[in-house]
């Protein structure tokens, strides 16, 4: 008998997108960096149209290639954004 195993992975956007707002990090990367995201504390979460939801820092929310395809921000809880 096989022993039981538990995936890590997630498979449902909605989860990952859940990730990417708790963890407070900036996940933003721009082009030619896959998987090198700024990393710096998270003041603002963006939403997609599509409901995916991230973290990001004011730097980002502002000059960042990924925040463009973000359309809704609010103010990350208890962290807050400059306007």
């Amino acid at each position: 008998m096989r022993p039981a195993t538990i995936s890590t992975r997630v498979s449902s956007p909605a989860l990952l997108g859940l990730t990417y707002v708790t963890d407070q990090q900036c996940h933003n990367s721009e082009s030619g960096f896959f998987d090198h995201e700024c990393r710096e504390p998270a003041v603002w979460i963006g939403t997609k149209p599509n409901g995916y939801r991230s973290g990001f820092c004011d730097h980002c929310k502002r000059l960042g290639r990924e925040a463009t395809e973000f359309t809704t921000w609010e103010p990350a809880p208890g962290l807050g954004g400059a306007a």
